[in-house]
């Protein structure tokens, strides 16, 4: 049982460096609530009921009263969340002519910050932490939640380039490392039942897996993703449902595609999408489409996603605007 007032919490951040920006003056939440594993049979089973048709209802929208960057993960703990997210200072350019490579990748690092910011259900900021390397590795990615600690992984901005993945206190916030890798890593989750990180490279077109030991892990295996359905950009951990072999996750995604205009020019829109996926195999389990936007008319699914069952129904909390944005809460009707 943990009680930190923000106050006790300020202290070994000024210490490593790692505060950012001034919380506010109240308390963080005690006592973390379950992670969407420990509901994960309930909600397998309501995602395998969707359909394309499913009608998603808007049942809250919390404006967010602080700068949210560019969101990547959230993670909702008992009654407040967690968001990671990166501030771009200096946006990273595509070498010329196009189709060029330099050491593996297509783009010049950028600059800027790596953050994790926790917020309260009225859209409060709580704390502000930075997370990255104070060099070119600044982009965190999606969040799992297992009950105990979040995982985070935070690499450069740009394909084939490397990765430090973190272990991170729920309630302080505070960061350790548990392992470093070459590849860009994205989307997250810690599979609790055979101890195990997954992590999906750019794009979720290959999922590497870990064995956790200690204070390090192993890279035991890649499979590469067989749906082309959506990238997924920020996943859950369920644990096993009822009747499957595999653990699975829940992601959700965008993909980039384009189709004519009036006058026959290609037009770029973005397709939304839910998957549910078997985390040793990348196999969906079920897959749909998700049809829902913000304000700034980005489909919801773009960036941060978490799960619940509320009543008997599949509730998703979203944040997919960069900046100013919102706490998007849907429910499959």
């Amino acid at each position: 049982m943990r009680s930190l007032r923000l106050c006790a919490v300020l202290a070994p951040l000024l210490a490593l460096g790692l505060l950012v920006a001034p919380a506010a003056a109240q308390p963080l939440p005690a006592n973390p609530a379950p992670p969407p594993a420990a509901d994960g049979a309930r909600i397998a089973e309501a995602f395998a009921q969707l359909t394309r048709s499913t009608r998603w209802q808007l049942v809250e929208k919390v404006p967010l009263k602080f700068d949210a960057h560019h969101p990547e993960g959230i993670a909702r703990i008992g009654d407040h969340y967690v968001l990671s997210t990166v501030e771009v200072t200096e946006p990273t350019q595509r070498y010329q002519p196009p189709g060029t490579f330099i050491d593996g990748t297509d783009r010049t690092p950028g600059r800027g910050v790596g953050h994790l910011i926790a917020f309260d259900a009225q859209g409060n900021s709580l704390a502000d932490v930075r997370l990255d390397d104070r060099a070119n590795i600044y982009h965190p990615g999606g969040l799992d939640y297992d009950g105990e600690a979040l995982w985070v992984a935070v690499a450069e901005y740009r394909p084939n380039k490397p990765s430090i993945i973190y272990r991170v206190d729920p309630i302080s916030l505070l960061a350790r490392e548990a392992l470093r890798t070459p590849v860009h890593i994205g989307g997250i989750v810690h599979d609790t039942l055979r101890d195990r990180l997954l992590g999906l490279n750019w794009g979720s077109r290959t999922a590497y897996e870990w064995k956790l030991r200690g204070r390090g892990a192993r890279l035991t295996g890649a499979t590469v993703n067989p749906s082309h359905f959506v990238d997924y950009q920020d996943c859950k951990y369920l644990g096993r449902p009822r009747g499957h072999r595999n653990p699975a996750m829940l992601c959700g995604g965008i993909a980039g595609l384009r189709h004519p205009g009036p006058d026959g020019t290609l037009v770029p829109y973005d397709l939304g999408g839910l998957a549910l996926v078997d985390v040793r195999t990348m196999r969906p389990i079920n897959e749909v489409p998700f049809q829902e936007y913000t304000d700034q008319r980005q489909v919801a699914t773009r960036n941060a996603i978490d799960v619940q069952i509320v009543d008997g129904r599949l509730r998703l909390y979203l944040v997919a605007d960069d900046d100013d944005s919102d706490l998007l809460v849907y429910e499959a009707g």
